[in-house]
């Protein structure tokens, strides 16, 4: 499934590959890890329809909700990610707990977080529907921050 993923990106393919992750990946750390991957190779040419897409898939799966928000989260340090933004304000507590039986875990604080939505919203190749996700993960999160109330 991996080599799938590598072998060659070209956005009319992630619709298709996203569904045979679909179907062959539930509650599996592989399909995530080529979901992950997938994201990271196609950059800023991810379709339209795909994010709502990986949304939903992610929401669904809720074995995966700590694995994929600390994957997410190390992705979005080196790449910016609508999804990426979505999964931390969704599951951000998860995040932050700073354990995860799936994965090794991130450790991160609040300020982490934060300036990496930070960095998101300031950047000059961040779209505007990525700042739009990296706001929205920034008020979820408020309702969950308590160290940086001020």
């Amino acid at each position: 499934m991996k080599g799938l993923v590598i072998s060659g990106y070209s956005p009319d393919h992630d619709v298709r590959i996203l569904r045979l992750l679909r179907i062959l990946g539930r509650n599996n750390e592989a399909a995530s890890d080529a979901m992950n991957d997938l994201l990271a190779q196609a950059g800023g040419d991810v379709r339209d329809e795909t994010v709502p897409n990986l949304i939903q898939l992610i929401t669904n799966t809720s074995e995966l909700h700590c694995y994929t928000v600390h994957k997410l989260y190390r992705a979005l340090l080196t790449d910016i990610s609508q999804v990426a933004c979505w999964c931390i304000g969704e599951y951000g507590d998860l995040l932050l707990k700073g354990e995860c039986q799936e994965t090794e875990a991130v450790q991160v604080t609040e300020d982490d977080v934060l300036d990496a939505l930070e960095i998101v919203l300031q950047s000059h190749m961040s779209t505007p529907t990525t700042r739009g996700f990296a706001l929205t993960a920034t008020m979820k999160l408020s309702t969950r921050i308590t160290d940086n109330v001020e």
